[in-house]
């Protein structure tokens, strides 16, 4: 068993800090999860035959690392005659041989070919890197049959810190506590003018959004003066202007507010209709 009850990590004296690979492994998968690092380990056609390559880089398979420090080719087998499939490229963690390595692993043929899910069972742990359509009769890889698998995390992912969001739920259970706490020390210490003052602004939002409107209006071109009636508008009393868009800045308008009635002004005539949302707001 790796030694995980101890401090991590500490040069051992007379024996009292033994360490082995799995601690370390261990160790690294509480902090990354399995995959490959980005911009590592991509496969693309090698351009002629039935070959791909996939480029150097990182790969963390379930613990284990290797760092490949040069491109890889990888050779498919040759095609069926009759039937599709489909080959993974994958970085298989082998513990029997004590190694991590780039291989293929070649799909069934069928007229309706799928590809080979990961080996990750006895001692073998695979990470998917991209999946290649070989289609019968073919004689060569495009880059148009390799399909990237890196970002699926259900086959391979990119290494990213496996510490999940920390939970708060108890310091929120302390606040609301303490909030429930303030709360019934305040409300008795409201006088009777604060608490009906704190109503009649509370009344007062409620009213406005109640009483609001927004209306697309236009005025026909040469005129310089347009009525807009509509019931809505019963009285100047705190009434006023809103999101006013003009589609044409080069008119002025002017307006004022007589019994139900919007009275528009142009500053000139216009050779064009002037479109506008006019609001009112009490």
């Amino acid at each position: 068993m790796p030694e995980t009850s101890k401090s991590l990590f500490y040069n051992s004296q007379n024996g009292d800090r033994l360490y082995d690979a799995d601690s370390f492994e261990h160790w690294l998968k509480r902090f990354f999860t399995s995959g490959v690092f980005t911009g590592c380990c991509q496969v693309t056609a090698s351009g002629s035959g039935m070959t791909c390559t996939m480029s150097a880089g990182y790969a963390n398979v379930d613990g284990k690392v290797r760092f490949f420090d040069e491109s890889v080719t990888l050779t498919l087998q040759n095609a069926h005659s009759t039937y599709d499939r489909i080959d993974t490229i994958v970085v298989e963690r082998n513990d029997v041989d004590r190694e991590i390595t780039a291989k293929v692993v070649t799909g069934s043929y069928s007229a309706t070919a799928v590809a080979t899910a990961p080996v990750r069972s006895g001692g073998i742990y695979q990470l998917v890197l991209a999946e290649v359509y070989v289609a019968a009769g073919s004689v060569s890889v495009g880059q148009g049959n390799i399909t990237d698998k890196r970002p699926d995390t259900s086959v391979c992912g990119y290494v990213v810190s496996a510490v999940s969001t920390p939970d708060f739920s108890e310091l929120y259970t302390q606040f609301t506590s303490q909030f429930a706490e303030w709360f019934e020390h305040m409300k008795d210490q409201l006088d009777e003018d604060a608490a009906g003052h704190l109503q009649n602004e509370i009344d007062t939002l409620a009213e406005q959004q109640l009483i609001k409107k927004t209306v697309d209006i236009t005025i026909p071109e040469g005129l310089t003066s347009f009525v807009y009636q509509d019931a809505w508008i019963t009285e100047n009393t705190d009434c006023y202007a809103h999101n006013i868009a003009r589609s044409n800045p080069s008119a002025i308008i002017s307006w004022n507010f007589n019994n139900g009635h919007v009275d528009f002004q142009l500053s000139k005539t216009l050779d064009y209709n002037l479109s506008f949302s006019f609001g009112m707001i009490k």
